[in-house]
């Protein structure tokens, strides 16, 4: 299983960037440091998450070290999916490094950003304001579509299973 989404992980690096051409829902700081194909999936028991991909096309690595939701009443924390012994763990980290010249997916399955204790729904189709802290690059402040949350734990066909997790 780690394989296949090594693998996974891999091919979404080389090709995600490429196929997402010219993106109108990207977002730049100072420092090189951009963010794109930002979404946010809807909550299931006041819980929800945020995807993007975080592209620093600077000289110097920087790191995600914080975020938060300013428009809404909840806890943002940056988290990464693991796996042991079959299942799937969310734990929060301290930061996420971003290297020059390299991108890191938040995607389902790997990191991605924890809503908790949402306290109102968030509307499919609706936009969210997200604020992302970078040690360099500073505050980032990206839009992210709220999208349906998919029964099977994924995003359809193409999605992670249930055991993979947020």
């Amino acid at each position: 299983m780690r394989r296949i989404l090594a693998v996974t992980t891999a091919a979404l690096f080389v090709v995600g960037p490429a196929a997402c051409g010219s993106d109108e829902s990207a977002s730049e700081a100072s420092g090189g440091v951009s963010v794109a194909d930002a979404w946010a999936r809807s909550p299931m028991g006041g819980l929800g998450a945020v995807y993007f991909v975080v592209t620093n096309d600077g000289t110097e690595a920087d790191r995600l070290t914080a975020a938060s939701a300013p428009d809404l009443d909840a806890t943002v924390e940056v988290h990464e999916t693991s796996m042991a012994n079959g299942q799937a763990a969310m734990d929060p980290v301290d930061g996420v490094d971003v290297p020059p010249g390299g991108s890191v997916a938040f995607e389902p399955g790997g990191y991605h950003l924890m809503l908790t204790d949402l306290t109102s729904p968030l509307e499919v189709g609706s936009t969210i304001t997200i604020v992302l802290t970078f040690e360099q690059a500073g505050d980032v402040e990206v839009q992210a579509e709220v999208r349906s949350f998919v029964e099977d734990g994924g995003m359809g066909a193409t999605g992670p299973s249930a055991a993979t997790g947020m």
